[in-house]
């Protein structure tokens, strides 16, 4: 490592750093960028009953500073060195990141959301005043997204993840020896990369690569040589997690709703999963977890099975999405049509469902068609929802696994190639 490093001087700074891996150190006016910066770095008021809104304030020396780091970095592009520039932002943050580990180990995570909006606010004051240059934020944005999961915000903690991804797109167009996104922290958490090194591997990719490791093997036990993941979560990570959009296939937001919706739905699983506390609310609660989770479903039939002759822009129904499956693995439409699953009894029509899955021998009606109807089924219970919210609670094992199965037939066809 040491053979490889390099050092330069821009603008007061001198920085030292290895291509396309990271800054390791810089230096303004002989002293350690380290050392400038003082932890805790901004003062802040706690705001008791919105944390989220706590007011953070930097001093102005180090606003100064920050404007002066900004400034390098504008200067390090001007003169051709994009990566280097973006590199050393990153120096900078994670120097300002030690207050976000200061709050972790006095268990004040929540304040870290304020934190790095006050950091993302520091680049957004200077750019107001550089003509809207960009200076890289993707290691706040992670952090800052890290912290909203922390404070189960998960909804805001994806659109920070995926911005963060965005923002790497970007990057990597200038600088693909960084192998972005691909190697990017936020983009090995959405895409649940197998990396024990990303930041949030222990607590959200490790437990859903373990949940779907259990679910692909029960599916595969159950399908035997119908499976279209026989390789298991290599598989699914080929032709799913890791796959990329290409001109037949668009599937990147759909498979970061999917590990959202599936990280939301564990962790309330979880939660209410001790009888002495389930209650009618969080049995809806549960149906509307499921539900949104039938929402990917949805999109990845219209994604591989869309009807020809849809109006441009507009999503076809699920149903006729499911007509155009059935039809194109020779299960005849018609079929389908008798069995009146709109109009019958939700109770009736997800136990028939379920033991038909469990059937040794199928003919027309091949088994890989009941997880998906079982799918269907559950996005159509808007009519219903209080009987369906008991009937759903006391069958979610088996629920659940119905709609992973659905996930793995309909991704485990999507080619592997580019």
């Amino acid at each position: 490592m040491t053979a490889d490093l390099k050092t330069i001087s821009s603008n007061g700074f001198i920085i030292y750093y290895v291509p396309y891996k990271r800054v390791f150190d810089a230096e303004y006016n002989g002293r350690a960028l380290s050392h400038l910066i003082k932890t805790p770095t901004p003062t802040f008021a706690v705001d008791y009953y919105n944390p989220i809104n706590s007011t953070f304030d930097f001093d102005s020396s180090l606003i100064e500073l920050s404007d002066h780091i900004f400034d390098t970095i504008k200067l390090l592009n001007e003169e051709g060195e994009p990566c280097l520039a973006a590199m050393f932002a990153s120096h900078f943050y994670e120097i300002l990141g030690r207050t976000d580990m200061q709050f972790k180990v006095n268990g004040c995570h929540i304040l870290n959301i304020p934190f790095w909006l006050s950091v993302l606010r520091l680049v957004k004051n200077w750019q107001q005043r550089n003509n809207g240059f960009l200076i890289h934020i993707g290691t706040p944005l992670y952090f800052l997204a890290e912290a909203y999961l922390l404070a189960q915000n998960n909804d805001l903690a994806f659109i920070y993840l995926i911005k963060s991804i965005v923002d790497d797109i970007r990057l990597s167009k200038l600088c693909p020896g960084f192998q972005y996104p691909q190697k990017e922290p936020a983009y090995l958490t959405v895409c649940l990369v197998d990396n024990p090194n990303n930041h949030m591997y222990s607590f959200i990719v490790k437990p859903l690569r373990d949940f779907l490791q259990d679910a692909i093997k029960k599916y595969n036990t159950l399908f035997g040589n119908e499976s279209y993941l026989n390789k298991g979560l290599v598989d699914f990570e080929l032709r799913f997690l890791q796959k990329s959009n290409t001109k037949k296939v668009s599937i990147e937001f759909i498979k970061f709703l999917f590990v959202l919706e599936l990280h939301q739905l564990l962790r309330l699983k979880n939660m209410v999963s001790d009888k002495r506390f389930e209650s009618s609310f969080s049995q809806m609660l549960l149906l509307n977890r499921l539900f949104s989770l039938t929402l990917v479903i949805d999109k990845l039939l219209h994604s591989r099975y869309s009807p020809k002759g849809e109006k441009r822009g507009k999503d076809a129904s699920m149903w006729k999405c499911i007509l155009v499956y059935a039809n194109s693995h020779g299960i005849p439409p018609a079929t389908l049509e008798r069995m009146n699953l709109n109009s019958g009894d939700l109770e009736v029509v997800l136990r028939m469902l379920l033991q038909k899955k469990k059937q040794k021998k199928f003919r027309i009606l091949k088994r890989e068609i009941i997880p998906i109807l079982i799918s269907y089924k559950i996005r159509n219970t808007s009519a219903h929802k209080i009987h369906a919210a008991a009937l759903i609670s006391s069958k979610i094992d088996d629920i659940l696994q119905s709609l992973m199965e659905a996930v793995f037939t309909i991704a485990g066809q999507i080619p592997t190639s580019k």
